[in-house]
């Protein structure tokens, strides 16, 4: 790994465990307070956690029965049997050839235990049910080996850990791979897998882990890079863990891109995971796109999905941390935390999770935190999105370009940050092209402090975008204007106006620091917001259309006529659901990531801000809590005005 180099792994982590990402419709991303197990890692667990990150994996890993395991230590002799502890063989290779006799022999599931330590590899392949554990101490009592004290997550201790790395003796894209009829009942625990450079002669992807033909083996506490390869054609430099087919489970795994360089055009240079095929179930992992170069596609993607992976399926992508790229990456292109794309109308669903688009401070580029592409359906469902940070270019929270239909629920969207003086635009939900049906509900999206020239604004729906319904939002805005006659809307539609209006529903909504509610291309005006808010979206004013919204300017300190509610109908949803009122800050320096020195967040569970629905108090900041000072992208927060936060207040689960 680059920017996150095995070393640094346990770092990374340990400011990731305080994450507690937006509560209600959902619950936490990750648990927080009393429940969480922030342990060192004592080898004690049960294995595999509760399904909450964070939380340990693996235990004291598979039972040592004679007959039925293999020894593997850098101090063995590939010569001796490898049936005992004290008589190891020396590569992870031959004790998986051992375990095959084993598996032939008639033990159903053979395991293969590994000693800490540093392997090479020559073409390593997994392909028959066993068991293969890593991260164990045979040299404090050779007779009887003992599952390594921080092996795995959270700790990823590097001096424990079984490292796996590219022998460069047979040319291969994949460190290893996992392939065949593998069911559930295989499991790789417990080691760090390293990607290599494929000779020139051959190029292609550079991979960490590679699974394909069906392989559904459980993976856990795994550390995997990408390594550094050179894609050709549209394909990545390097990728982390690829996905062919199969329904494998990866948790409580750290998994970074690479250094790989993309194509001269349409391709990628690395990618953290990508998932081809199958219906794995990827969960509480961090996931980075390390630090790719691609001068004609995408420079880095922390998670590109090709497949459906849905709740009703059992298979959505939940509670993750994904960022687009490393800290230390330059992207010559843009980077992205979660792509969806195929040809095949595939479906996405995103829970409980934290996504990041990253992006260069330097770059011209793009920026965005989830991209979805493929013209199926998708539920963002309490996640927390950032865009990036660019010094000329665009930043998007969650961008759309084909969908049947999307929902937006409980979450928290950031919409990036571009200088107000340079060319470029942010955007915190950007509805392109095909898009039938959208839902943007109960959640808050913030514009960012800047929105570069073109302006900053909370939701644009675009030509080819219809039935969008915003309701009981929260839309900040930065404050900012830009050259545009859109800028400092709080809401863009290409048609505002006739059969093809857009907007199906814009209700109980909250807008701080806007001029304007909404700006319609189709006619070229700006609905202002007057003493009066309601806006005749369909020429008449209804309930159904416009009700319940809420006006705060930034001269809103202390109550006035510029914070008003619409009275022409009940200014408050219905119970128990409330607008997603969020905190005043939710990150942390030192953490690796983002625009300055970190802003991958560590969230505060003690800071909870104002009622639900108190929009004017918004505007007047809070106290401030020790050790968070600044947001998403690391803008200082204020004590005179509302700054991204922490902790949204959803209540309880809400009807969409």
């Amino acid at each position: 790994m680059r920017a996150l180099g095995f070393a640094s792994a346990a770092a990374l982590l340990s400011a990731i465990l305080a994450l507690s990402a937006s509560g209600g419709c959902g619950g936490d991303a990750f648990t927080a307070g009393p429940n969480t197990d922030a342990s060192t890692g004592d080898g004690s667990s049960s294995g595999g956690g509760d399904d909450a990150m964070p939380s340990e994996g693996g235990g004291d890993g598979p039972p040592m029965v004679s007959g039925q395991t293999v020894y593997v230590a850098t101090t063995g002799k590939n010569s001796n049997s490898g049936l005992d502890p004290q008589h190891p063989v020396a590569t992870i290779k031959q004790g998986l050839a051992v375990a095959q006799g084993l598996a032939d022999g008639g033990v159903a599931v053979p395991s293969v235990i590994v000693c800490s330590g540093t392997y090479a590899e020559d073409a390593l392949h997994l392909y028959f049910d066993a068991s293969l554990a890593g991260g164990y101490d045979c040299t404090t009592n050779p007779a009887k080996w003992a599952r390594a004290p921080g092996y795995g997550f959270p700790t990823f201790d590097s001096k424990v850990a079984s490292i796996i790395t590219y022998a460069n003796t047979t040319p291969q894209l994949a460190t290893f791979s996992i392939d065949g009829t593998i069911s559930t009942k295989a499991s790789v625990d417990g080691f760090f897998i390293s990607g290599g450079t494929p000779p020139s002669s051959a190029p292609g992807p550079s991979l960490g882990l590679e699974l394909g033909e069906g392989a559904s083996p459980v993976l856990s506490n795994l550390v995997v890079s990408g390594g550094g390869g050179q894609a050709a054609a549209t394909d990545a430099g390097s990728i982390g863990v690829r996905i062919g087919k199969g329904s494998a489970e990866l948790k409580n795994s750290v998994v970074d891109g690479g250094s790989g360089k993309g194509p001269s055009s349409n391709g990628f240079g690395s990618i953290g995971v990508r998932v081809l095929a199958g219906t794995p179930n990827i969960h509480d992992d961090v996931i980075s796109g390390g630090t790719g170069t691609c001068t004609g596609g995408y420079s880095s993607v922390g998670a590109d999905v090709e497949t459906s992976l849905t709740s009703a399926a059992s298979d959505a992508l939940t509670k993750l941390v994904v960022i687009g790229s490393d800290a230390s990456a330059t992207p010559t292109g843009p980077t992205i935390g979660v792509l969806a794309r195929s040809a095949t109308m595939a479906d996405l669903d995103l829970v409980g999770s934290v996504v990041y688009g990253a992006g260069s401070t330097s770059g011209t580029t793009l920026s965005v935190g989830v991209e979805l592409d493929s013209g199926g359906t998708f539920t963002l469902l309490a996640d927390r999105i950032g865009a990036g940070s660019q010094n000329a270019g665009r930043t998007v929270g969650v961008e759309v370009t084909s969908a049947a239909n999307v929902s937006i629920v409980n979450s928290e969207i950031h919409a990036g940050d571009v200088p107000v003086t340079a060319s470029g635009s942010t955007r915190g939900v950007l509805l392109m092209q095909a898009v039938t049906k959208a839902s943007i509900v109960y959640d808050t999206i913030y514009t960012g402090a800047n929105g570069g020239q073109d302006g900053a604004t909370a939701i644009e729906a675009q030509n080819g975008v219809a039935d969008v319904t915003i309701e009981n939002d929260l839309l900040l805005g930065s404050g900012t204007t830009g050259s545009t006659g859109s800028a400092n809307a709080a809401v863009i539609a290409a048609t505002c106006a006739g059969p093809g209006k857009q907007i199906a529903g814009f209700d109980f909504t909250g807008f701080v620091n806007f001029s304007d509610l909404l700006y319609c291309n189709d006619t070229g005006q700006s609905n202002g917001l007057p003493a009066g808010i309601t806006v005749a979206l369909d020429g008449v004013s209804t309930c159904k259309t416009t009700c319940g919204n809420v006006i705060v300017t930034n001269t809103c300190i202390t109550a006035s006529p510029n914070c008003q509610a619409d009275t022409a109908c009940p200014s408050k949803p219905p119970t128990p659901c409330v607008q997603s009122i969020l905190g005043t800050s939710w990150s942390a320096t030192n953490d690796g990531y983002g625009a300055s020195t970190g802003d991958a967040g560590i969230a505060s569970t003690t800071w909870q801000i104002e009622p639900p629905g108190d929009y004017c108090k918004l505007t007047k900041g809070a106290t401030p809590v020790p050790g968070i000072t600044d947001d998403l992208l690391s803008h200082a927060r204020s004590t005179s005005a509302p700054t991204m936060g922490a902790v949204e207040y959803t209540g309880s689960t809400c009807a969409m």
